[in-house]
């Protein structure tokens, strides 16, 4: 059997194609998720934001794993609320796509990570909702919008030691990077929590009755050069395979 296609979500990007000439709509992931899906011995297949289900659920039915990746803020309305002034850029295209897919993805064994805004979205679609902006939920947060030109640890966390992702890292403290400004709000009762940073913002979440079922709000894609981060990539290829 051959190494396991990893379905990697992408999101929207507007390139200027030339002077006087109109932008160009395009569908990127970052490589840093190309190369760690490599790294770990699967090959990385990039999912583009379709609307239709029918071809969402083509493309699902062709990979063994799943990613579900990092971006801009995701609409308030997928959860109740209106939008607060804290409100970031939004991408219809890829909640919409993201908004089917995790439906998809909780009704069935097919493993999943899914990473940063990718967790917020899968909390979603299984009935939790978000804070728009950290401050509405920590009164004194540590920083998490930790935008840095090189992968940087930017504050510890702690994970619960009879979890998944304990097993997986292996230690109960990590050290991670972090590049948000939103953090879920009320978990789907389906999960269970499995780590903290310091100021008692959720950072990880699992279903522990499904196969393999991890969100984290970190990006350990940007991470791989370290053992746990590399591991995390490790156990959703073999995972899938």
């Amino acid at each position: 059997m051959g190494s396991p296609l990893i379905g990697v979500t992408t999101r929207t990007y507007f390139i200027r194609q030339g002077a006087g000439e109109p932008q160009s709509e395009v569908n990127l992931a970052a490589c840093t998720y190309i190369r760690a899906v490599e790294q770990a011995g699967g090959v990385p297949v990039l999912l583009p934001l379709v609307a239709d289900e029918e071809a969402i659920r083509r493309l699902l039915d062709l990979v063994g794993g799943v990613i579900l990746t990092g971006g801009w803020d995701i609409d308030p309305g997928l959860y109740g609320q209106e939008p607060h002034e804290m409100l970031q850029k939004i991408d219809v295209r890829k909640d919409e796509m993201e908004r089917v897919l995790a439906d998809m993805l909780l009704d069935e064994p097919k493993p999943v990570l899914a990473i940063c805004r990718g967790a917020g979205m899968l909390n979603i679609a299984a009935g939790g909702t978000l804070h728009q902006d950290i401050s509405l939920a920590v009164e004194k947060p540590v920083k998490h919008d930790y935008h840095s030109a090189t992968p940087t640890a930017a504050h510890s966390v702690r994970i619960e030691a009879r979890s998944r992702l304990a097993r997986i890292v292996g230690g109960t403290e990590l050290r991670v990077n972090s590049l948000h400004h939103q953090c879920i709000a009320r978990l789907a009762e389906r999960f269970v929590p499995t780590a903290h940073a310091p100021d008692g913002v959720l950072e990880a979440f699992e279903d522990q009755t499904h196969p393999f079922l991890l969100g984290v709000q970190w990006h350990p894609e940007d991470l791989v050069h370290e053992a746990p981060s590399a591991a995390l990539f490790a156990a959703l290829v073999q995972a899938s395979s």
